[in-house]
This record gives C-alpha cells, sequence and structure tokens, in this order.
C-alpha cells in the first residue's frame, strides 16, 4: 500500500467536507440531518480510517492523533449543520469562516495529515 498517496487521498475526502458543507449552508437542508456527521456513516475519511489503514500503521502516533483531531472536526461540522437546518445561517457562517473555529481544526488535521506523510516519501 502506498500511505503517501492514500494519504493524499485522505486530505482530499477532508476537504470535500467544506465544500459540502458549504452547500448545506446555502440551502439550509441537509437529507440526512446532522447526526449522520458523527456517527461517521456516509464520511470518506471516517471509512479511510476505519477500514484502508493496515493493522501495524494503526498503533502509529500520527495515526492516533488523526483520528482524534478528525471526531474534533466531525463535531463541529455536525454544529455548522445543526445551525444551518435550523435556520441559522449567519451562526453556521461565522463558524466555518476564516479563523473561526471549523478553520482551526480543519487546518491542525490537514497539518497533522502532512507529518503522517512525511515519514512515508521515501516509500512513495
Amino acid at each position: 500500500m502506498d500511505m503517501y498517496a492514500e494519504i493524499d487521498k485522505a486530505i482530499e475526502y477532508h476537504l470535500a467536507w467544506k465544500r459540502e458543507l458549504n452547500l448545506i449552508i446555502l440551502s439550509g437542508y441537509s437529507p440526512k440531518g446532522s447526526k449522520f456527521i458523527t456517527q461517521g456513516k456516509n464520511n470518506k475519511l471516517n471509512q479511510w480510517l476505519q477500514e484502508n489503514i493496515p493493522t501495524k500503521i494503526r498503533y502509529d502516533r500520527h495515526y492516533k492523533r488523526v483520528k482524534a483531531i478528525h471526531k474534533q472536526f466531525l463535531k463541529v461540522a455536525e454544529r455548522i449543520v445543526e445551525m444551518s437546518i435550523s435556520g441559522r445561517i449567519v451562526e453556521a457562517k461565522k463558524l466555518i469562516s476564516e479563523g473561526s473555529e471549523y478553520e482551526a481544526v480543519s487546518y491542525k488535521l490537514i497539518n497533522e495529515l502532512n507529518f503522517w506523510k512525511v515519514q512515508f516519501i521515501d516509500a512513495a
């Protein structure tokens, strides 16, 4: 398994969330509500973390950090969806805007994925 490429894929999965959340904010609608987010269902990054990572790599400190940060991220994303579908669009936009809690945890997650990816450069 090419972990360098796999982690790049994981970053793309994560970045897709912002696009999805912006669509939910604009429409004020989420067909699945908000709880599906923290349940990890239909979440490519969560599935990737659960299914694509070999057992021996799951003991890596970066893997553990990525999982923990991703869990934080999902909680913030869930709040954004809850605000959006309950008509609190201004609050949802504020929570996803530059300098927000969403941006901070998203940046932290991407950084940790990139730190993790560095150890696989020679294998790429």
